[in-house]
């Protein structure tokens, strides 16, 4: 069931989106011209229907207590009287592309901030974790500090941040990441200091994830938006 939120006034109503088979069913001449960029809506009640209404206000709906714009009031069969006559409304979803580009691409990011979806880094540190104990097991007794970094910023580190760039991470995720490469500086050179280990990585110009992700993020939006020019 979905809610009309009318512009400017304070209330809402009770509404049903019907298939496009099940409006079409219902013969009314003007749902012969239903297209996959609308959406058919029945009011559940005699007298709430798009007569009362402003045009272009929002069909929403209710999920995890946030309310998701589903698509907005375009035009019906006129008449206020009746229940059974469904009205016609845009679909937000079809013309998500077309926002995200005149949103300078970061609707979509924003929508995943501002719900429950989350990335797990879980994986990600395992496998950092398989590959810098092999290193460490291969060459780490036999090398020097210098060259057993240059292997772990080369190989480890993409592999912690491969994907990555694509979830929103937040503040929690990055001090995770941070503190399995701070970890193996404390293994590396033998100190639990966190200002030795800071030391360290400025002198081997080492960036921790919550410095290199932002960039990892900003080159691969600036890619793909590339590719969608190119298409």
């Amino acid at each position: 069931m979905f809610a009309h939120v009318v512009r400017d006034v304070p209330h809402q109503v009770l509404a049903e989106v019907l298939s496009p088979e099940d409006c079409r069913a219902r013969g009314l001449d003007y749902t012969s011209s239903l297209t996959d960029n609308m959406l058919c809506v029945r009011y559940t009640e005699a007298g709430q229907n798009l007569c009362y209404m402003i045009a272009g206000s929002s069909l929403v709906c209710r999920q995890n207590d946030s309310w998701w714009q589903h698509g907005f009031a375009s035009w019906g069969a006129g008449g206020c009287t009746s229940a059974t006559r469904p009205e016609i409304h845009s679909n937000v979803v079809k013309y998500l592309p077309w926002i995200e580009q005149n949103t300078g691409g970061q609707f979509l990011r924003r929508i995943c901030y501002r719900t429950n979806f989350k990335c797990s880094t879980d994986h990600a540190k395992r496998s950092f974790y398989r590959s810098a104990n092999a290193i460490f097991g291969t060459v780490g007794r036999i090398t020097s500090e210098d060259i057993t970094l240059q292997l772990i910023n080369t190989k480890c580190i993409p592999i912690l941040l491969y994907g990555l760039e694509a979830c929103p991470l937040l503040m929690p995720d990055l001090s995770s990441l941070d503190f399995v490469v701070n970890r193996l500086f404390i293994k590396l050179f033998k100190t639990s200091n966190t200002d030795v280990v800071k030391c360290c990585q400025n002198h081997f110009g080492f960036d921790l994830p919550s410095v290199s992700w932002p960039k990892r993020v900003k080159k691969f939006e600036s890619k793909f938006h590339a590719c969608k020019s190119a298409v």
